[in-house]
């Protein structure tokens, strides 16, 4: 039983994937005729492959929250003379 692989359209320069439409694509020489596997290889990942650990240590200590300056009460005063 061979399923029949779903074709797509590739840019050869941006790498755009379109659907396979013959009629508005076909005489484009930018495009290339690509099967579903070359086109989306992410849903295709053969089903032993595992996800690679990280190399670094990726956890985040508490980084405590930095401290608000307070405006001096001169400069408050001084802002607000305009109001």
């Amino acid at each position: 039983m061979s399923k029949e692989q779903k074709m797509f359209y590739r840019h050869v320069v941006k790498g755009t994937i379109f659907n396979h439409n013959p009629v508005a694509f076909g005489s484009n020489p930018l495009l290339e005729l690509v099967t579903e596997e070359v086109a989306f290889p992410e849903r295709h990942i053969p089903k032993g492959t595992k996800k690679r650990k990280a190399r670094v240590n990726l956890e985040t200590k508490e980084i405590p929250d930095e401290p608000v300056a307070k405006a001096k009460a001169g400069l408050q005063t001084e802002a607000s003379k305009g109001l």
